[in-house]
């Protein structure tokens, strides 16, 4: 049985709200090199799987910072039927990293950053249509696996982004 692989945490307002997310099960793949595609879309479980692949020195993320949601709530049922939903905990990557975004930092942070042009709103149904070709994230996620066998040689092509810090 492989060891546990962080996946991701919580700390919240309560000790209830304090968890660790692990993974027991071994990977069926794990020669196979992998480049996950973010960008300011990207957003609350998706920026939880792109930390834990980060971290886990499993994945090459490529594309642009995150959203980062990452806070978790619960829902309370209050007096009359109805609910309260409440922010009770933040996310964090294995490494310790806020996924959670305030004034400067937060989200995830691509190890290879690959900037969009600008969307105008009467364009969007254009850039749909669109080949992926065409998509410069896709073009350099190609560019980084083409010829790559293992993930150890797509991590020399792309050295991990600096981590952000701990809070």
């Amino acid at each position: 049985l492989d060891p546990p692989r962080g996946i991701a945490r919580t700390l919240g307002r309560a000790p209830e709200d304090n968890r660790e997310f692990n993974d027991r099960s071994p990977q069926p793949w794990p020669a196979l090199p992998v480049v996950a595609l973010v960008d300011s879309g990207t957003a609350s479980a998706a920026e939880i799987v792109a930390g834990a692949l980060q971290d886990n020195d499993r994945a090459v993320i490529v594309g642009s910072p995150t959203y980062g949601k990452g806070s978790a709530q619960g829902v309370f049922t209050v007096a009359g039927g109805n609910a309260l939903k409440l922010t009770t905990a933040r996310w964090f990557t294995p490494a310790g990293r806020t996924i959670e975004r305030d004034s400067t930092t937060g989200g995830i942070t691509p190890d290879v950053e690959v900037r969009q042009a600008t969307v105008l709103p009467d364009s969007i149904a254009s850039q749909r249509a669109a080949p992926l070709a065409a998509d410069p994230v896709v073009v350099r996620a190609i560019a980084l696996l083409r010829g790559v066998r293992s993930p150890a040689e797509l991590r020399q092509r792309a050295p991990r982004a600096r981590p952000q810090e701990k809070r």
